[in-house]
């Protein structure tokens, strides 16, 4: 039988039991990693300020290092997201109302002072916001109900950063932009050794890495984003009654509660194996194109993603798909895509080795033009320039292509890298080959390829794997008939 995704439709499944670590997430603002068991509640309601803020899911899971919090939702008109950590439930610790953070003049307090007070069972360790450029995460070190200051609160994330994480232990990355994909919110990581740092919020013992029996309390919500005025969205996640808001302050009775360690190990309960579904990583064409270039982030195994059924693009089924390496799948279409609007992709039984699968979506927006066909790109780098001198310099063993910001990644094909396999008989030169699918952005800057005239629609960027040189290789790419 035939399946197909609604697009634009939630999903109303929430688990409350152990993190699935394999997907570790990619902060960018889009929550698109995150398997039925990462999912901890959902807002299924009328949006009370329509397109002005909405909120969807919200997603925590965790690894040995961090722990992950993601919040999908989008907003205009100066609104901003927010999730409220509880770190220790009912051990006294956090502040209990954050309604007199408004006006105060340290920045990341004024403009997050969220219009809620607690109904008597929270108590506030740790605040993430993020109007979808500037992103906040703030440590509360007071109790109850205490004027905040730079003395008792401490911004331990605080950038302007947009959806391009800034490569720091705490990190956060947001999206929030006019687009109408609704894959889009805020991600933050927070490590154990940070949000458990010192005793105030339970002990870990020597080789542990949470208090033992740890669990979490949060609250998702929606706000203003002007810090001279308190005023919060009825719209939570998990929703509250009426009688819980009033004046535009979130009176909470209800929590969503996660248990961390229910073991008592002190350390974070995980499941074992390969456990997630692939996702779609990324997708590229163009208008005019009749192909669909579709790539996942782990292997896929090819009976599954060339079965059409499996697929919609627009709503509509592709007339063709066929598995393109381990991760890529090139989708062939009816009739040429026609504009550079949202095309939604949306796969339902896309397997991996392990046979996982679930639904899955992405937000394609096509590029204005590009290539026709597809074309042959052969890489040659010398590794030898300045680096391999010592265990410490080690020459590099991959490459990445359209790298703009760490962590650098290609742009198209969408493979986080290729191998550089050694030239025989050569001082220290590598080479790799991508084939660019048709239907490739064409290029937006030009480089000179030797045998060959084709376009090539990428940027250059050698990076060893293990040791990052201060530049690029300004080895020449040479195209491959």
């Amino acid at each position: 039988m035939k399946k197909v995704l609604g697009f634009f439709s939630c999903v109303l499944l929430a688990a409350a039991g152990w993190a699935t670590p394999s997907n570790t997430p990619s902060l960018d603002g889009k929550p698109l990693e995150y398997d039925a068991g990462d999912l901890r509640g959902t807002f299924a309601g009328v949006p009370a300020w329509g397109a002005d803020g909405t909120l969807t899911n919200l997603f925590v899971t965790w690894d040995d290092t961090y722990l992950y919090v993601a919040l999908q939702g989008w907003h205009q008109n100066s609104k901003k997201l927010v999730v409220l950590l509880d770190a220790d439930p009912d051990a006294g610790t956090g502040a209990t109302t954050t309604t007199n953070w408004t006006g105060n003049e340290q920045s990341y307090l004024g403009w997050n002072g969220y219009g809620w007070v607690d109904g008597g069972s929270f108590g506030l360790d740790v605040m993430l916001a993020s109007e979808g450029f500037y992103n906040n995460a703030i440590r509360v070190l007071y109790d109850g109900a205490e004027a905040p200051s730079t003395n008792n609160t401490e911004s331990i994330f605080d950038s302007g950063n947009g959806g391009v994480p800034a490569g720091t232990p705490v990190d956060m990355a947001s999206d929030n932009s006019a687009t109408a994909c609704p894959h889009k919110g805020f991600e933050a990581r927070i490590p154990w050794a940070v949000l458990y740092e010192g005793t105030r919020w339970g002990t870990v013992e020597p080789g542990e890495t949470v208090p033992r029996g740890a669990s979490l309390r949060l609250l998702a919500g929606l706000h203003t984003n002007d810090n001279t005025a308190t005023w919060s969205s009825p719209d939570t996640i998990p929703s509250q009654s009426i009688e819980d808001y009033t004046n535009g302050i979130v009176t909470t009775a209800t929590y969503l509660d996660i248990p961390l360690d229910t073991d008592t190990n002190g350390i974070p309960d995980m499941l074992a194996g390969d456990v997630n579904a692939p996702w779609i990583r990324a997708a590229t064409s163009a208008v005019g194109a009749t192909n669909i270039y579709v790539a996942f982030n782990e292997p896929v195994t090819p009976i599954s993603v060339e079965d059409t059924a499996h697929w919609t693009v627009g709503g509509v089924e592709p007339v063709t798909a066929d598995a393109q390496g381990t991760n890529g799948v090139l989708l062939g279409l009816a009739a040429p895509i026609a504009s550079t609007d949202l095309l939604p992709i949306a796969a339902d039984g896309a397997a991996d080795p392990s046979a996982n699968t679930r639904p899955v979506e992405f937000c394609l927006f096509p590029a204005e033009s590009g290539i026709p066909q597809s074309v042959a790109v052969t890489f040659l780098v010398n590794t030898n320039s300045g680096m391999g001198t010592s265990p410490s310099n080690a020459r590099p063993t991959a490459f990445f292509v359209n790298g703009s910001a760490l962590p650098l990644e290609w742009g198209t094909p969408a493979v986080e890298s290729v191998l550089l396999n050694p030239v025989p008989g050569s001082n220290g030169w590598t080479s790799a080959t991508v084939v660019f699918p048709p239907g490739t952005p064409a290029p937006s800057t030009t480089s000179t390829a030797a045998a060959s005239t084709a376009p090539i629609p990428t940027k250059l960027s050698s990076w060893p794997t293990s040791a990052r040189p201060s530049a690029p290789s300004t080895s020449t790419p040479t195209a491959a008939p």
